[in-house]
């Protein structure tokens, strides 16, 4: 199979597995097509099969989030998380709160993350995560009780080396505030680390907040000086008025462009002065009203209500560059031909994924430079990467420093986005790009790492693997039941408390256990069947079945001397095919002794 029948067979799949999600199979196939030059020269991608595991979340979590406003009344939304590839690092990706939120939404954003994180150059892998609550217009009573709500669920699936959520649309430094204090609250622990965008004065960092904006601004400064341009002077659209949009033109004002336009979902400003960024930010960031409070201080200024698009400002007014900084698929093939139209040379997306497709095809066709989100949009989740640094390390960096790592992150990005698509023979298309830079890192990392627990790794699901007894005394070695369905590990240690078990697990990692009869062990994954364990100088081996025992047994010898079940419904000796007697029997050849001569004793 060539590897655009491999690509086109893969998409087909993944189109077929995931009905009625749109956005998540959009975002798939916008970087599964580019990658077809790579698989040609890399077989071994498809031989591994890296575009099936890359397109599948290693896991999808969804729970319910019961909350009550401030009459009393109780709500219940829908909470997200997705880990979808943990190749490079931990999980890293924003929560969103916003009544459009859906699986689909959510799983094109992590899948979008694992691309845009790998091309910050940091260990970070790519998650995402949210709910369909809507803050807008809930009092701050409310917004915490949901938050604190719906930390207590997600709260189990992160931690500082684990997953590390931030903010996205709808979660900014109040309800980073809100979730952090809940984190620490239930796990009774300050790891700083475990979410980004925090305030100052509890483990955040300097530059955090307009790190998107300013990033993508910065990425942008490189498309124009290779194009023997700058900023300075040009006339910027810009929607949104959000957090990224806020500090995008806050960034190109300071570096000389007229940003005339900015929006919220009621409808848009035009300034022809050049919008007031303080203004705009005392009115979402401070005030929380809507956009159009702003020409009540700007009489010169227009605003336009109701479900025009704010790209409709090219229809009368040249514009030179557009920074889509709102929400996904925002700008469709009738915004940008309208946008082509009006003079626009450089488009640059702010948000995840504003433009769909066919527009993008059609500003690459016209001409227009284009730079996509996952490498204009890095500079936040770059920027959340410097902090979790700091977390690690105990300190703070200056605005400065941080800033001028940033800087130095973006620049990096658009170099490496430029010389990828210059290698694979697409000069110019940043598309292409940055999709096979950002693939190539978490393509060589998954193969270096092998096929995890893959079946011929593992013995068959329904054999029964005896315990392995060495030099010693029966009567000392402990009795094991692993579950691997529930990556339980049951030790049973002989009479007396205090025996002491030393094991290796799956990562070679030594361990020690103290306890008594009865006592669990729980692991992340369950450990290979080729490593043993050891107690004291003997070396046992594990057994398992494939069974579901419950309860707690006591008694440890091979010889099964003392092994019962204390609980008799859904015990071992309940489990499928009688495998609690084989076990015995097993146990039984080994000793030399029956269980009938032991009970006779």
């Amino acid at each position: 199979m060539d590897a655009k029948a491999y690509v086109d067979k893969v998409l087909a799949d993944v189109e077929k597995r995931n009905a009625n999600e749109p956005e998540f199979y959009n975002a798939v196939k916008e970087v599964l097509t580019t990658l077809i030059p790579v698989i040609e020269k890399h077989p071994e991608y498809a031989e591994a099969a890296i575009l099936e595991r890359i397109v599948e979340p290693e896991r999808m979590i969804t729970f319910r989030v019961p909350w009550t406003d401030d009459a009393g009344k109780v709500h219940v939304n829908r909470g997200f998380r997705v880990q979808y590839n943990g190749a490079i690092g931990p999980y890293k990706g924003g929560l969103r709160f916003h009544p459009s939120v859906n699986a689909s939404i959510i799983k094109f954003l992590g899948f979008e993350q694992i691309f845009k994180n790998s091309l910050t150059t940091l260990p970070m892998g790519g998650g995402k995560g949210g709910s369909d609550f809507d803050p807008k217009g809930k009092s701050d009573a409310e917004v915490m009780r949901f938050c604190q709500a719906f930390m207590e669920e997600l709260r189990k699936y992160i931690g500082p080396d684990v997953d590390v959520p931030a903010g996205d649309i709808g979660v900014g430094g109040r309800e980073i505030g809100y979730l952090y204090g809940m984190y620490r609250k239930l796990g009774s622990v300050s790891q700083q680390g475990v979410l980004t965008g925090k305030g100052l004065s509890y483990g955040g960092s300097l530059i955090r907040t307009p790190a998107t904006g300013y990033g993508a601004v910065y990425y942008l400064s490189e498309m124009l000086k290779d194009k023997g341009e700058t900023i300075e002077g040009k006339t910027v659209v810009v929607s949104g008025s959000g957090n990224v949009a806020i500090y995008a033109m806050e960034k190109a004002e300071a570096l000389g462009a007229k940003v005339i336009t900015c929006s919220d979902s009621n409808g848009y400003i035009i300034d022809m002065d050049g919008i007031d960024v303080p203004a705009v930010k005392q009115i979402k960031e401070v005030e929380r009203k809507r956009i159009k409070e702003y020409v009540a201080s700007h009489p010169k200024a227009v605003y336009v209500e109701g479900n025009q698009t704010v790209w409709d400002v090219a229809k009368d007014h040249k514009v030179d560059i557009v920074l889509p900084c709102a929400t996904q698929s925002e700008l469709d093939l009738d915004d940008a031909k309208m946008l082509v139209a009006g003079g626009a040379k450089y488009v640059a997306e702010c948000a995840n994924m504003p433009c769909t497709l066919d527009a993008i095809a059609y500003f690459q066709e016209s001409g227009v430079y284009f730079g996509p989100a996952k490498a204009v949009n890095a500079g936040g989740v770059a920027c959340s990467g410097l902090e979790m640094c700091q977390n690690s390390a105990r300190l703070s960096w200056t605005a400065e420093e941080v800033d001028s790592r940033l800087h130095a992150i973006m620049i990096n990005i658009y170099n490496n986005s430029k010389k990828a698509a210059e290698e694979y023979g697409f000069k110019d298309n940043l598309v292409v790009g940055a999709n096979i830079a950002g693939f190539l890192k978490v393509a060589d990392a998954m193969m270096a790492q092998g096929l995890i627990w893959a079946p011929e790794n593992r013995k068959k699901k329904d054999e029964i693997i005896p315990n392995g007894v060495f030099p010693g005394s029966p009567g000392e070695a402990p009795f094991f039941v692993l579950r691997p369905s529930e990556t339980l590990l049951w030790c049973v240690f002989p009479g007396s408390a205090g025996k002491r078990l030393f094991f290796f697990v799956w990562n070679h990692l030594l361990m020690r256990f103290s306890g008594s009869a009865g006592k669990r062990l729980f692991f992340r994954s369950p450990p290979a069947w080729d490593h043993y364990f050891i107690v004291g100088s003997r070396l046992i081996h594990v057994f398992y079945l494939s069974g579901k025992p419950e309860g707690t047994f006591s008694g440890s010898s091979p010889s099964g001397r003392g092994i019962h079940n204390e609980k008799r419904s859904g015990g071992m000796k309940n489990s499928p095919e009688g495998q609690w007697k084989t076990v015995l029997k097993a146990n039984e050849r080994q000793s030399g002794k029956s269980n009938e001569k032991q009970s006779e004793k």
